[in-house]
């Protein structure tokens, strides 16, 4: 991939070149990473948002989860477009 979700180039872009495989791996690699940052706090932890302030564990772990859905959602709205069906 060019980039990553630190930001520090074209973020999850993907080439054309690229195989499934690859874009899988550097996903489960930051989700290996994030659980191992995780297992230092304490779901009520507190560590400081750029934006918020202090928030806890538990609310990265609820915005998370929101992210994901949300992201899900867009792209079941994709498939729904390149295939012209809708999902249950």
């Amino acid at each position: 991939m060019s980039g990553n979700s630190r930001g520090d180039g074209a973020s999850w872009q993907v080439t054309a070149d690229e195989m499934i495989a690859v874009v899988v791996a550097e996903y489960t690699e930051a989700c290996t990473e994030s659980r191992r940052i995780a297992a230092r706090f304490a779901l009520d932890g507190t560590v400081p948002h750029h934006r918020l302030g202090w928030v806890s564990l538990c609310w990265i772990y609820v915005h998370m989860i929101e992210e994901m859905a949300r992201h899900a959602g867009h792209a079941d709205i994709l498939r729904e477009q390149i295939d012209a069906a809708t999902g249950d």
